[in-house]
């Protein structure tokens, strides 16, 4: 529950963080509940609501996670190499983030596979055992290894949705995958600024490119299928999200710190970056009152350019509040509730899926759609989601991080490495 504030630390972040994770635990809530309504068909008008769009438009809180890992990651590794002289090992830049990651997923996962099957109870556990969520379970027991190599987003099956165990932790595959390429990166932006510009710029218009070409090719309409596989876990089409963080991390560190904009250009960039969220959010509308004839344009559009927009609309948030230019935003955001609740991210993360699907499986029945019920709902996957997870952080995630940084430190007794440790831990990045 501590609230100290370290040196370099971002106090907006952790709002942006925890209100991220309650929007996932929002869409995801609504995404188990198809699997037990008694009135699916009233609920197929429902989404046509402008007001459901926030929901629909859940998936882009994973674009701020990576947005908020390319920033923090660059943010405070720069200014240890600098602190440093130039100087990084970038062997152990890669074992601190797998030692943060893996011991407390290790125990999700087995918990997942071996103890899910058990909960199922009444006609609609046996329904579900049926269905494609226990067979996900099932692939656990001989691929579980696919999810510590950090592959599963690629094997097996090509990091098919229902054939890739805990389908949630695509994240956490495509989030190490660009830990892994971003020594590079930061090398280039701490010794060659305008060739790492550069690439990073081609980088993510490439990723776009990417996006727009798959969804051509495939012939996908982004509005039905947005979470689509093929387009929504692949590293090269949501690596623009990490790399706009990582651009903004590098202006933090820099002299674009300590601009001081004109009161004017601060009013328009806030005007644009809400201008950019609500046309993400609440854009496609018209378009989700028929899918089916759903413009091949407007999707191709919107799909190749939606992630990115939301991630620049969030570096403007960000880069206001962090030189002092947020306002109302910059003081809730920078609530001190927000700071414990978001140390408790990265666990939550991992075990809210089991927590969604575990209650309807308990429950052993089918329910009415309403919008008090289904509020209910989310508040109970809500508080459940958070207590679990603080069992976990406290048994499994704190007690490794603090072992780990005994273990570095003895590695570099000799140098600032273990003293000046980048805070990129697992709930930093999360």
């Amino acid at each position: 529950m501590s609230q100290t504030k370290k040196d370099g630390h971002l106090p907006c972040l952790d709002g942006l963080r925890v209100i991220s994770m309650w929007w996932i635990i929002l869409g995801h809530s609504y995404v188990a509940m198809t699997y037990a309504v008694s009135n699916l068909l009233e609920v197929t008008t429902i989404v046509k609501r402008i007001s459901f769009q926030a929901i629909l438009a859940s998936s882009f809180a994973v674009d701020t996670f990576f947005f908020l890992s390319g920033l923090l990651m660059t943010f405070v590794t720069l200014r240890r190499i600098a602190l440093n002289d130039g100087k990084m090992k970038w062997y152990l830049f890669i074992i601190h983030r797998i030692l943060r990651l893996t011991p407390v997923y290790a125990v999700v996962l087995f918990t997942y596979t071996y103890l899910t099957a058990y909960a199922a109870k009444g006609p609609l556990g046996l329904y579900l055992k049926q269905n494609d969520f226990f067979k996900i379970v099932s692939l656990c027991k001989t691929k579980w290894w696919t999810n510590l190599l950090y592959i599963n987003n690629f094997y097996p099956h090509n990091g098919d949705f229902v054939n890739v165990c805990m389908p949630w932790s695509w994240y956490l595959a495509a989030d190490v995958q660009f830990y892994v390429i971003s020594p590079i990166l930061l090398i280039l932006l701490y010794r060659y600024r305008n060739i790492a510009l550069s690439v990073i710029v081609s980088l993510i218009l490439g990723s776009m490119f990417v996006r727009g070409f798959i969804i051509s090719e495939y012939n996908i309409n982004f509005f039905r299928e947005m979470t689509s596989a093929i387009l929504y876990i692949k590293p090269y089409t949501r690596i623009s999200s990490f790399l706009i963080g990582a651009l903004l991390g590098y202006a933090l560190q820099h002299e674009t710190y300590l601009w001081q904009p004109k009161k004017i250009f601060v009013f328009f960039g806030w005007i644009m970056a809400f201008t950019l969220m609500a046309l993400v959010v609440y854009g496609p509308h018209h378009y989700y009152l028929d899918l089916d004839n759903a413009s091949s344009t407007a999707s191709l559009f919107y799909g190749t350019f939606c992630r990115t927009t939301w991630c620049l609309a969030l570096a403007w948030i960000v880069f206001a509040c962090a030189t002092g230019h947020g306002g109302p935003v910059q003081q809730f955001l920078s609530f001190r509730i927000w700071e414990p609740l978001g140390r408790l991210t990265y666990c939550a993360y991992l075990v809210h899926p089991i927590i969604i699907f575990g209650h309807l499986v308990l429950a052993g029945d089918i329910r009415h759609y309403t919008d008090i019920a289904m509020a209910w709902i989310y508040i109970g996957n809500l508080v459940v989601t958070y207590c679990v997870a603080f069992v976990f952080y406290l048994v499994v995630e704190a007690p490794v991080a603090g072992i780990e940084k005994r273990m570095l430190k003895c590695c570099n007794r000799s140098s600032t490495t273990a003293r000046e440790l980048p805070r990129t831990d697992a709930n930093q990045l999360l």
